[in-house]
C-alpha cells in the first residue's frame, strides 16, 4: 500500500509539472522557456521516484546463484544453452509459464547429462503446475525419473501432484521416497503430514509434522497440522501453543480457525 501511494504521488508530480507548464503558456502567455527548468525538475523528480518503486528484473546471473542446487552443471560447457535455461527459469519465476515452457522445450533435445535433464524436466513440470496442468506435470516428473534424474525435491513435488489428483497412495509413496533420499527435507515431511491429516491418520500426521518443524522451526504449515490435530484431540493447551506458532511464522489466523473447525466437524 505504501509503495502504491508513493507511485501515485510521483504520477501526480509529472501531471502537475506538465499541467503548470501548459497553463502558463496557454493562459498566462508565458514563453516556452519561462518555466522550463521548473517543469523539467518536477518531471525528473516524479519519474525518478516512479523508477525507484518499480520492481527490478533479476539478472540471469542472480538466477544462477538462486537456483544453483537445481541447475548443477547443466549446459556448463555450452554457455548459450545455459543462458537460455536461465532465461526460462526467470520467465517461470515471473509467472510467464507458457513462454518458459517454450524455451525449455527447445532445450530437451540437447539435454544429455543428469543435471541437464533434471533442470529442464523439473522446471517444465513446475511451469505445467503453474498452468494447472496437473496430469502433464505428473507425466513430466515420471519421465525425469525414468531418465534417472531424481532428487528429494522432485519426489516431493510429484507427491503433491498425486495428492492434487486424488491419488493418496501414489502421493504417500512419492513422499516416502523424498524423505528416503533426504531426511532433512522439511517440505516432504510437511506434505506427508498434510496427506495423513486429510485421510484421518492424526497421530501419524502429527509425527510427520513434528519431524518437519524439528528440521525447520519456521515451517508454519506443519505447525498448522499440529494445531489441527491437537484441536481434534481436544488438547487445548497444545492447540493454543501450536496455533500461536503457526500464526507467528506466517499462517493466517482466520484460515487456521476455519481449518480447525472443518476437521473438528469431520472428526
Amino acid at each position: 500500500m505504501k509503495i502504491k501511494i508513493i507511485r501515485l504521488i510521483s504520477v501526480l508530480l509529472v501531471i502537475v509539472g506538465v499541467g503548470l507548464y501548459v497553463y502558463g503558456i496557454v493562459v498566462n502567455g508565458d514563453k516556452p522557456t519561462d518555466n522550463l527548468v521548473r517543469t523539467i525538475l518536477l518531471l525528473f523528480s516524479g519519474l525518478s521516484v516512479m523508477a525507484k518503486t518499480m520492481p527490478r528484473r533479476m539478472s540471469v546471473k542472480q538466477y544462477a546463484a538462486a537456483y544453483g542446487k537445481e541447475l548443477g552443471d547443466a549446459f556448463s560447457i555450452d554457455l548459450k544453452k545455459r543462458e537460455n535455461l536461465l532465461g526460462a527459469i526467470r520467465l517461470y519465476d515471473e509467472g510467464k509459464y507458457a513462454a518458459a515452457m517454450k524455451m525449455l522445450e527447445s532445450l530437451k533435445m540437447d539435454a544429455r547429462t543428469r543435471d541437464e535433464i533434471y533442470a529442464v524436466w523439473l522446471f517444465t513440470a513446475l511451469c505445467q503446475t503453474g498452468l494447472g496442468l496437473n496430469e502433464a506435470a505428473i507425466a513430466t516428473y515420471q519421465e525425469a525419473i525414468q531418465k534417472g534424474a531424481v532428487s528429494s525435491l522432485l519426489y516431493s513435488n510429484l507427491g503433491a501432484r498425486y495428492a492434487a489428483a486424488g491419488d493418496g497412495g501414489a502421493a504417500a509413496k512419492a513422499y516416502a521416497k523424498a524423505i528416503e533420499m533426504d531426511e532433512n527435507n522439511a517440505l516432504a515431511h510437511n506434505n506427508f503430514a498434510n496427506l495423513l491429516l486429510q485421510i484421518g491418520e492424526y497421530d501419524l500426521a502429527a509425527d510427520a509434522a513434528m519431524s518437519a518443524v524439528e528440521i525447520n522451526p519456521e515451517q508454519y504449515q506443519a505447525w498448522t497440522v499440529l494445531a489441527i490435530v491437537a484441536a481434534v484431540k481436544h488438547d487445548d493447551e497444545l492447540q493454543k501453543e501450536f496455533f500461536q506458532k503457526a500464526v507467528r511464522y506466517g499462517q493466517q489466523e482466520e484460515a487456521l480457525r476455519a481449518a480447525i473447525n472443518h476437521y473438528i466437524n469431520l472428526a
